[in-house]
């Protein structure tokens, strides 16, 4: 993953450059990036330890919140230049001035050039210092109220990303560069796939901000290469490749039953597929179908929303609309009163058959829940659709001719005034289809 992002973004550079990660950990971007600046400096004259040393107290930075990872980092960088060195003898060969407090600093990322140590080396004459070179893989997400209060300290103009700071950072990042800065980050995919208005808005502030713009989808690659990850991963590079800022590049890494074994993968020109920012604001599900599908989905997709009424405005037309179930949450989280469903069925994830709706469900017999919707989503008669597809290319769909309540893994639709048998056929041909 690294060698992928310093191939990009290093790409025809001489070696001058200057790199930062504002969230090194132990230092693998900054280590591997100092090897290529020297190499590339050495493909124009010969290599010497003042050459070698000079890029080592220069051009590279890193920022951690962790003085341990710090300290890794500081060690693994010497010993790379040690082993850079074309005559490492004793005791000068050894011997190295601090990186510490001077290319690594210790602290939050946010707020990094208030220290003292940033504030001596992070700004110049005109503000922050600038970098050629921005990479990293910042943090995802965060979890519970501590991470929201811990989020909004940072301010920013940033629309909210919901749930996750990989924006943030990435934002935050862009304040130490310039107009050529080149970026590779590694990012969760979440904002840029999801339903979530939030999410897609921060997005496309992004990409609008940094443009041009290319995303790499890992998605298909999560079990290996980000094994245990809670989120798909894509890679952001910038202004890497010239492209019209105007373009979205999105690059579609497939999977192969090799991939596990080799830790290798191959992309086609049939992986690639440039979208416009215009297109992708007005139709939002363009990137995600770009990123997980072909050319030839795209026109699919293009032919089914240009030639059929979206399913809102049908249900808008039959008086009705498509809401979320009932979220329980944690037994901390169920603050709002939920007296007035109780003695209501319960249909919960496991329970919904093809168009039917069991008889024998339980009765909900809670008095509070997180979110439990409003009273009159849960009347008869009631369309019930399947959050997500269960193993088949089909809807799991059904009609309720009784009022029940249903879990936060379905979608429902109701429709008091019609009688049951009409709704089946009016809800069951726009979700399900005719055939």
């Amino acid at each position: 993953m690294v060698a992928l992002i310093l191939d990009e973004v290093m790409d025809g550079l001489d070696g001058e450059q200057t790199v930062l990660d504002l969230t090194c950990g132990s230092g693998v971007f900054l280590v591997e990036a100092f090897r290529r600046l020297v190499h590339l400096q050495g493909l124009e004259m010969p290599l010497t330890r003042t050459r070698i040393r000079k890029a080592l107290y220069t051009q590279v930075y890193g920022v951690d919140t962790s003085e341990a990872a710090i300290r890794v980092a500081a060690f693994s960088l010497y010993l790379a230049a040690l082993e850079l060195d074309p005559d490492p003898q004793p005791p000068e060969g050894l011997t190295f001035e601090p990186l510490i407090g001077r290319t690594l600093f210790v602290g939050d990322a946010r707020t990094i050039e208030k220290t003292v140590a940033g504030t001596e080396h992070l700004i110049d004459d005109d503000g922050l210092k600038s970098f050629d070179v921005i990479v990293g893989n910042p943090p995802w997400s965060f979890k519970g109220k501590a991470g929201t209060a811990d989020r909004r300290k940072g301010g920013g103009t940033l629309p909210a990303q919901p749930r996750g700071v990989g924006l943030d950072f990435l934002m935050r990042a862009a304040e130490f560069a310039n107009p050529q800065t080149r970026f590779g980050m590694v990012l969760s995919a979440t904002p840029f796939f999801s339903a979530s208005k939030t999410g897609a808005s921060a997005a496309r502030h992004v990409v609008r901000a940094l443009g041009p713009v290319t995303l790499v989808n890992l998605s298909n690659l999560r079990s290996w290469l980000f094994e245990g990850a809670a989120m798909p991963a894509m890679v952001l590079f910038a202004r890497h490749r010239p492209q019209p800022t105007e373009t979205l590049t999105i690059v579609q890494v497939p999977w192969s039953p090799a991939g596990p074994r080799s830790h290798t993968f191959e992309i086609a020109p049939s992986d690639i597929v440039r979208l416009s920012l215009d297109d992708w604001e007005a139709r939002p599900t363009r990137l995600k179908t770009a990123a997980f599908g072909r050319r030839r989905d795209l026109r699919l997709i293009d032919d089914l929303t240009d030639g059929h009424q979206p399913l809102g405005e049908r249900l808008r037309d039959l008086g009705t609309v498509l809401g979320d179930g009932l979220i329980l949450g944690k037994a901390e989280n169920r603050n709002r009163d939920a007296a007035y469903l109780t003695g209501l069925h319960y249909l919960q994830k496991d329970d919904l058959q093809p168009f039917a709706v069991p008889d024998d469900l339980p009765s909900f017999a809670l008095t509070a829940a997180q979110w439990p919707r409003d009273r009159a989503l849960y009347k008869a008669p009631l369309l019930l659709v399947k959050e997500f597809l269960p193993g088949q290319p089909r809807p799991l769909t059904a009609v309720s001719d009784r009022d029940l309540v249903f879990a936060e893994a379905f979608f429902g639709a109701p429709s008091p005034g019609r009688t049951s048998s009409s709704s089946s056929i009016w809800f069951s041909r726009p979700v399900v289809g005719a055939g």
